[in-house]
């Protein structure tokens, strides 16, 4: 299957800011960093309808990355949820949400998306499912590659969702380097971002350069994301 480069821009534009009318939209540009990409303008404004876009180097001596989770802020009533956790994963409706799974076991185990606020069928070979009581609270954004739906990237803006080291959008710049050790790579643009490395995915915090808070936590799938970007593109 070739891929436009209309339909390239536009994934490399999918981690948009927007505001409660959904008018003013502003980006950045992506960047790949070794083996992982970190997408600019990843966060939905946290207002109104809404919010929407690590540590240390994984060679690094740190926290076992399988831990004890106690997800009791869940965004279900069923109440608190434990599993064994590795970092490729979070708890979302009481299951397991790993970034290394495929498309039809991510969306099985996510749920119910919301059909107004999703992009399904505007053309292309990008979709995105938007998850949660607000817009933006779980985005999951797929790429369709030679007939395949491949799962590009978990967006978690929700301040309810912990990663497998208990970091959240509740959580600080200084948090997720106590949990994390110093990131893989940083940059500092309009918002700073911590990345961090592990094989076959990585995972991104975007953090506000105001008050060092949270304000998105993306999981990229590398392999998934290498096979979109090398797809064959046609003028």
């Amino acid at each position: 299957m070739y891929i436009s480069i209309i339909t390239i821009s536009l994934f490399k534009k999918i981690f948009i800011r927007t505001t409660k009318s959904e008018t003013k939209l502003g980006k950045r540009k992506m960047k790949k960093l070794s083996t992982i990409i970190i997408s600019s303008a990843m966060v939905l404004a946290l207002m109104g309808c809404g919010e929407v876009e690590i540590g240390s180097d994984t060679n690094a001596e740190g926290p076992s990355s399988t831990l004890n989770y106690d997800d009791s802020n869940s965004s279900t009533d069923a109440g608190e949820v434990k599993a064994e956790l590795t970092d490729d994963q979070f708890i979302y409706n009481n299951n397991v949400i790993s970034i290394l799974d495929d498309t039809q076991t991510s969306l099985a185990n996510l749920g119910d998306y919301n059909k107004e606020r999703s992009n399904l069928d505007k053309g292309g070979a990008f979709k995105r499912y938007d998850y949660g009581k607000k817009r933006g609270d779980i985005l999951l954004d797929t790429f369709e590659i030679d007939g395949e739906e491949l799962v590009a990237y978990i967006l978690n803006t929700s301040s309810d969702i912990e990663t497998a080291r208990g970091i959240s959008n509740k959580s600080t710049e200084d948090d997720v380097i106590a949990a994390y050790g110093e990131p893989t790579e940083k940059i500092s643009e309009n918002f700073d971002y911590l990345t961090y490395e592990f094989d076959g995915y990585s995972i991104s915090f975007e953090v506000s350069p105001k008050d060092k808070k949270l304000l998105s936590i993306q999981y990229t799938n590398t392999p998934n994301y290498d096979r979109i970007k090398n797809a064959p593109k046609t003028t």
